[in-house]
């Protein structure tokens, strides 16, 4: 006979396995509906089943009748009509026994229309004990709403039973119950509650018939509480008559022993399976991170499980020696013996289950407390108290580990390659909108340009020979144009737009995870907008380096060919300019004669007909000023020719067009196409931006260190100097958004944190290393590209600057003779 585990004051039996018995009707079976033995226990057939009282043989006293060896007498069972097939004949599908059928003359079962046996109990009996005809009665159906109101009813006492079995739970539980004692209430709880979700009865029978089983429960279930409600009071009187046994404290420690080894098995798995994705390269940053951090936050809390189990071990008298002090074997042998029937639960569940532990465990102390002033229980109460915190931040812990995993409300992506592409759909998005408002800012700019110059009182504007004013006009445009797109991005959220994207974006993209809300996609596009503003400013603060260090060398250039010694020692001119050619006056005197003799010589027959010619028109620009022909070299400002070369450079390196613009949207769409095929990551794709910068660069570098021929007609030569720095212009400007990307986005610090702190200490050497080198080298390869070979279409600008010092001559001759109208005005009291 088995020995059930009855609960203290619940009516449901629990079965050796600590699982609720349920009946036939599929409820839990009441300790009322089984044959007890003199214990008060059921008695369990040879299946392990309770024996329903219903089968006993009972007394005059209504109890059960036992036989001299305690077993139970049963009924014996009618026999069942069988059918001529030799099966079982059915009545509602149930089997009929002998004497419940109505029978022939030849003893037959009696069948009616529907083929089944008529039971007698159906019928109405004369006084020779046969049937009596009877009128057919019009059978009555309940209306639907009669039907309803019994659905009700019952759903009424589902919900009812679950508040008061909840009641009694928690009543049990601040009372001071022990884990094993609300464990059945639990599975109760958890029964009652799955009864309230299960569907409505279908029929008027079974309605009727569920509301007197589930009355009958709702009648325990008050009685139960009924009885803990009294057990608060007797509390309430002698708060010593809870007080806990040695006993509950052995029980408390062996269950957190083996919420311990689960607890350490579950995180052992884990990082197993953490190892097995790190090998096969599947293993993703996000998830790592939640491994991680859920795997620390857990074994400090087993940790605390620990010492509090050796603690209560130590205070109940028990052995103090530990896992630590036992030998490989022994150690194998006490695993094997506790962790016999091992439960298959995940990290989140043990945790939990270590939580409630610690809970009691706090209860446990909390009650000791007070009641003795022994060090080691002083010292126990202390271990619980840090253990149930641990546990509880662990139960936290474990409770969102995924959230930042599984595609779940903000977080819409699994793999950050997703995420890298929707962003790169979004930024051409931008980029096309930036290209239409760029487009149209160029044009009402030269539409106004138009209109000034054509006023009476125009004055010619001299600042735009000037890289320094072009920067600002440049700066600001962009500033104006990333404006008005992000009034497009407002504009397109109240149109709709975007939710109509979340509506096709999967009839195109229906294998990879995209937001499924608008109110993302708004977020995300102020967000990348917020980026590419902070690109913007990025890369005009470099370029600003650049305009300085032209300035600086047109500042040199000129004072060395207008002999401006003052000038010269107060500020030198910088060796890593125009002084990598020239840095006296005598030696620029020289370099300016061998460019005039080097334009001679390029214009020879000696070199290419294509490149001749146009050596040819600068020597015909030259010879109209007399500048060759007849050695009115002082025509020719070469300080002036080298300063707007260099600004014409310096120029296309932060000016952004509409092409610029169309080229970046080229280039995202390209960087999405990476994502999605080959889930390639932006760090990648910034070390080819960085080798392409770095490869123009050197170009640069051995550009100027290289001393060609003048004759020279090769591809080198060949190539505007103007296309080259262009071309440097977009890795900077890409390397800019990245670097911004990187360094901006809180994901790169939490899931990349050595990478993105590497990110920011290279930027900051960037930063310091433009301006000291970079900067410099770019106009120093615009200086050397200005002399002979590279004469390809430079007489028209030959020609302008030409002019432009007979203008500042005719200029300086008015001002002489007309003073007073450029002389300040005096100052003027208000």
């Amino acid at each position: 006979r088995l020995v059930p585990i009855l609960l203290e004051d619940a009516a449901a039996i629990v079965g050796p396995d600590g699982d609720l018995v349920m009946g036939p009707d599929g409820e839990p079976m009441l300790l009322s509906d089984a044959i007890l033995d003199g214990e008060g226990q059921p008695i369990f057939d040879q299946d392990g089943k309770p024996i329903p009282r219903n089968l006993a043989l009972l007394d005059v006293d209504n109890n059960p009748i036992f036989d001299a060896d305690g077993a139970p007498r049963l009924r014996v069972p009618a026999k069942a009509l069988v059918g001529e097939d030799g099966e079982p004949l059915l009545v509602d599908g149930k089997r009929i026994l002998e004497g419940d059928a109505l029978l022939s003359s030849d003893g037959k079962p009696i069948l009616g229309i529907n083929g089944e046996p008529i039971p007698r109990a159906s019928l109405m009996l004369g006084k020779d004990d046969e049937p009596l005809p009877t009128p057919p009665v019009e059978e009555k159906k309940p209306s639907p709403e009669q039907l309803k109101a019994m659905q009700d009813k019952a759903a009424e006492l589902r919900q009812e039973i679950a508040d008061r079995t909840r009641e009694i739970r928690d009543r049990a539980r601040s009372s001071g119950e022990f884990e094993w004692q609300l464990a059945g209430i639990e599975d109760l709880l958890r029964h009652d509650e799955a009864r309230v979700t299960k569907p409505k009865c279908a029929t008027f029978e079974a309605c009727e018939l569920e509301i007197r089983r589930l009355a009958n429960l709702a009648v325990a279930r008050a009685e139960q509480l009924e009885k803990q409600m009294a057990k608060e009071l007797e509390i309430e009187k002698n708060p010593d008559a809870i007080r806990p046994t040695e006993e509950d404290a052995k029980k408390l420690a062996t269950q957190v022993q083996e919420r311990e080894h689960e607890i350490d098995e579950s995180l052992n798995d884990l990082e197993k399976e953490k190892e097995v994705l790190k090998k096969k390269g599947t293993m993703d940053p996000e998830l790592e991170v939640e491994i991680d951090s859920t795997t620390t936050v857990v074994r400090k809390a087993n940790n605390e499980l620990h010492e509090v189990e050796r603690a209560i071990t130590k205070a109940t008298g028990g052995s103090e020696e530990s896992d630590e002090e036992l030998s490989p074997e022994e150690k194998l042998e006490k695993k094997m013996k506790e962790e016999a029937d091992q439960f298959e639960k995940d990290t989140k569940e043990m945790v939990k289950d270590g939580v409630s532990i610690g809970t009691i465990g706090k209860k446990l102390g909390d009650r000791m407390q007070g009641k003795s002033q022994e060090e080691k229980t002083t010292d126990l109460i202390s271990l619980v108290v840090a253990a149930d915190k641990d546990l509880e931040e662990a139960e936290q812990s474990t409770a969102w580990f995924g959230s930042n995993v599984v595609p779940t409300g903000p977080k819409w992506w699994r793999y950050r390659w997703e995420y890298s592409f929707v962003e790169a759909l979004i930024i051409c998005m931008l980029c096309l909108i930036a290209a239409f408002w760029q487009r149209v800012h160029d044009h009402l700019r030269m539409r106004l340009a138009k209109t000034v110059s054509d006023a009476p009182v125009f004055w010619l504007d001299h600042a735009r020979h000037i890289a320094l004013a072009t920067w600002a006009r440049m700066f600001w445009g962009e500033l104006a144009v990333l404006l008005l797109t992000q009034m497009t991005v407002w504009v397109l959220a109240q149109t709709g737009f975007y939710r109509f994207i979340v509506q096709v974006q999967h009839l195109f993209l229906p294998d990879i995870f995209m937001p499924t809300d608008p109110l993302t996609y708004v977020a995300l596009a102020y967000t990348i907008l917020m980026q590419l503003t902070t690109t913007v400013f990025l890369f005009f603060i470099l370029s600003l380096s650049v305009c300085y260090k032209a300035l600086r060398n047109e500042r040199d250039c000129k004072a060395l060919e207008e002999y401006q010694h003052d000038e010269l020692e107060k500020k030198p001119v910088a060796a890593n300019m125009i002084g990598k050619f020239a840095q006296t006056v005598s030696e620029y005197a020289v370099l300016k004669s061998g460019w005039l003799e080097g334009v001679t010589r390029r214009s020879s027959p000696s070199t290419p007909r294509g490149a001749r010619s146009h050596a040819r028109e600068v020597c015909e620009v030259l010879d109209q000023k007399g500048v060759l022909s007849a050695g009115n070299h002082d025509a020719f400002p070469l300080w002036l020719f080298i300063s707007q070369r260099v600004r014409m450079g310096v120029e296309t390196t932060f000016t952004i067009t509409p092409l610029v613009w169309l080229i970046c949207w080229w280039c995202f769409v390209s960087f999405a196409l990476l994502h999605y095929w080959l889930h390639v990551a932006y760090v990648r794709i910034s070390i080819l931006l960085a080798s392409l910068a770095f490869a123009i660069f050197v170009y640069m570098v051995m550009t100027v260190r290289k001393v060609r021929s003048v004759t020279d007609d090769s591809l080198v030569v060949r190539v505007s100097p103007f296309t080259m720095v262009a071309s440097f212009q977009f890795p900077l400007f890409f390397l800019c958004f990245v670097t911004t990307r990187l360094i901006v986005s809180k994901w790169m610090w939490l899931y990349f944190f050595w990478y993105a702190l590497l990110f920011f200490v290279l930027l900051t050497v960037f930063l310091a290393i433009f301006p000291t080198f970079i900067a410099p080298m770019i106009v120093a390869y615009l200086v050397k590209t200005s002399f002979p070979p590279h004469t390809y279409e430079v007489a028209p600008l030959v020609r302008e600057v030409m002019e432009e010092q007979e203008l500042s001559k005719l200029r300086e001759e008015l001002r002489k003779s007309a003073p007073q109208v450029y002389a300040p005005l005096p100052p003027q009291r208000l």
